[in-house]
């Protein structure tokens, strides 16, 4: 209403309302007027007689509008700043959970153990995933570690056994002929009488070497033996040869070489002859030896001992031939 607006009172208005004091501020709702919010102040005379009351009405259709349209402002605010949080929140987690757990996940389909890769990872989220990634680079240390240790034991066995085996091959060969020595023999012979296989055993002995180690010297005796060692080898080259003394010589005749052992005896024989005469050589180059040998024979023979005391007495007859012929 206008100011200086006079409106009658009447006292039946309402009942519950002290008109002789103040009336606090109230607010209404009318099709007419709005939002008002009305209070008034009773005017008295100086006698203290009620003659009327100030009254003052605001409207609210402009704080209401306000109010709404702050709602709305606060809406659109609070929307704005929800989505700015769940984009930080998104970029939070893009940073620090899933692109962290994608290096892992990378680094590990292209896991190799000669690289550390996980070494190279830079994590640094400090939560759980920085913990998981410490100790997976910890456990391709260990794991690096341990695969070298396995790799080093590996090699080591390798070169223990390399080195086993040479030892093993080195025991059984004689150092100066390169053959095989006593201990092969006893090993062959070992196996031969665990079989049935046939054989028969050569043995070679070298004509005088002591007096070739007294007149010539020991170096001029290793001649000796190696170049004898080498007809041996050239005659049986099909057959184990080996030497199982200073100066003697065995030869185990199986399969063809056994067959033809007549021959192969007679045709060392025959070389070891046409050296004794060859005036163009030294004498401890010419090769004397005699040679005998014996068949393995069941009924007669209980093991290869029996055999090689044959062949070692037919060896001494030629021996004791090869004596009378140079005198």
């Amino acid at each position: 209403c206008p100011c200086g607006c006079v409106d009658p009172f009447f006292n039946d208005l309402t009942s519950d309302v002290n008109f002789d004091e103040s009336i606090e501020p109230n607010v209404t709702h009318t099709e007419e007027y709005g939002y008002l919010v009305t209070t008034a102040m009773p005017i008295h005379t100086a006698d203290g007689e009620l003659v009327g009351h100030a009254t003052v009405d605001i409207s609210m259709n402009e704080i209401a509008t306000q109010k709404q349209h702050l709602r709305i402002m606060s809406a659109i605010v609070f929307t704005i700043i929800t989505i700015i949080a769940c984009l930080l929140g998104i970029w939070a987690v893009e940073r620090r959970i899933i692109k962290p757990i994608n290096k892992l996940s990378n680094t590990a389909n292209e896991y190799s153990a000669n690289d550390l890769k996980f070494s190279k990872l830079d994590i640094h989220t400090g939560d759980e995933i920085e913990t998981l990634a410490n100790s997976i680079k910890r456990m391709e240390q260990d794991t690096k570690e341990y695969y070298e240790n396995l790799i080093a034991t590996r090699n080591d066995l390798q070169t223990a056994r390399k080195n086993a085996e040479n030892y093993k091959r080195e025991a059984n060969i004689d150092t100066l002929t390169k053959l095989r020595n006593k201990r092969a023999y006893d090993l062959t012979i070992a196996n031969l009488e665990n079989s049935s296989e046939p054989y028969a055993i050569a043995m070679i002995d070298l004509n005088d070497l002591k007096g070739i180690n007294d007149k010539y010297g020991h170096d001029k005796g290793d001649t000796a033996i190696k170049n004898l060692s080498k007809l041996i080898c050239k005659i049986f080259k099909h057959s184990p040869v080996f030497r199982i003394g200073g100066d003697e010589f065995v030869v185990v005749l199986t399969n063809g070489d056994l067959d033809a052992r007549e021959g192969l005896i007679g045709h060392f024989r025959d070389e070891v002859r046409k050296s004794t005469k060859n005036a163009d050589l030294h004498p401890w180059e010419r090769i004397s030896a005699a040679c005998g040998y014996a068949v393995y024979d069941e009924r007669i023979d209980s093991n290869a001992l029996s055999v090689f005391k044959r062949e070692d007495e037919d060896m001494y007859e030629h021996k004791i031939k090869m004596q009378k012929a140079g005198k």
